[in-house]
């Protein structure tokens, strides 16, 4: 290929699991992968490089891969005729994507999903674009051996209100007998951090670097209870930690605690504390544990990275 593919990421992902990812995919092929640059947004005081970018990239027309569905739309808003190839790794939508964003989507070439029921759902909208589902990946290196499993129940994320972290602070308060540690990121600059700090049973660490298998040490079961994801990232992580997913039923979960043999562990669409509950009671041997891990630590950087270099060069070529 005459050119590296080049990487678009959004600044407010760059530091945290997105931008994490991006940089392992592009270190895993330093001579087909760009470093990820980042655009910006068209009110942000970074505007001109923006700009600057955009206007290289349509000239020299690279291949581009964008992180997520705002860097795409900030970069078309700049050059909307533009003819480099163009490659989507898309997340998840809050709420059901107008007309206008489905016209967006399908300027991608090829659209890079988490889950089969997003590539249904996105074609029953009528996404006309190539999509192909992928899981999502973790590095092995950071897992390769299971977390020690003790009484603590993991949550994993910001406080952002589609990971549902009231309805974490809410269940722990129920459960005064359960211990929990949260895995976040910024929470001080919510509300929520407050009132989180005065629930005894609750242990926060902030994250400051790639989640891995230490980070879970102490932990038997994983709780997530998101109204939205794509993925998330963190459901493998913790199972490729050897804990035990209680998952409500969105993003990559249905499909993926099938696969695990966990399905009994997604939550109902209505499910309450009771439900959660029980579930986090729920043991498995450590040879189930053990075999999940391996499953899961199959779906490695290094696999995503191929994957996403050969739709590239299918078209390119």
């Amino acid at each position: 290929m005459r050119q590296k593919a080049r990487i678009l990421i959004d600044p407010s992902h760059s530091k945290w699991v997105l931008g994490g990812l991006f940089n392992e995919i592009s270190q895993t092929n330093l001579d087909f992968f760009c470093y990820p640059q980042e655009i910006y947004r068209l009110k942000s005081l970074s505007l001109f490089k923006s700009i600057f970018t955009v206007v290289s990239l349509s000239v020299r027309r690279p291949p581009i891969i964008f992180s997520s569905l705002t860097p795409f739309q900030n970069f078309l808003k700049l050059n909307p005729f533009n003819l480099n190839l163009k490659f989507l790794w898309l997340t998840h939508f809050e709420g059901v994507p107008n007309k206008r964003i489905i016209g967006t989507l399908n300027k991608a070439n090829v659209i890079f999903v988490h889950s089969n029921s997003i590539k249904s759902n996105l074609q029953e909208l009528g996404v006309v674009s190539k999509i192909i589902p992928v899981i999502g990946a973790v590095n092995p290196e950071l897992f390769i051996q299971m977390s020690t499993s003790g009484n603590r129940i993991a949550w994993v994320g910001t406080a952002a209100d589609r990971k549902n972290p009231e309805m974490l602070l809410r269940f722990a308060l129920h459960n005064s007998d359960l211990n929990f540690r949260v895995l976040g990121k910024d929470w001080q600059k919510h509300l929520v951090f407050r009132q989180l700090k005065n629930i005894n049973n609750i242990e926060y660490v902030e994250i400051d670097s790639k989640i891995k298998s230490m980070d879970f040490e102490g932990c038997s079961h994983y709780l997530m209870l998101s109204k939205v994801e794509g993925g998330p990232i963190s459901l493998l992580e913790a199972l490729a930690s050897g804990l035990i997913p209680v998952c409500a039923p969105v993003g990559i979960a249905p499909e993926l605690l099938s696969k695990c043999g966990y399905e009994d562990q997604l939550l109902g669409t209505e499910y309450n504390f009771a439900t959660i509950r029980e579930k986090c009671m729920k043991t498995y041997s450590i040879a189930h544990r053990e075999k999940v891990a391996k499953y899961i630590n199959s779906y490695s950087v290094t696999r995503l990275s191929k994957i996403i270099q050969s739709e590239i060069q299918k078209i390119y070529t």
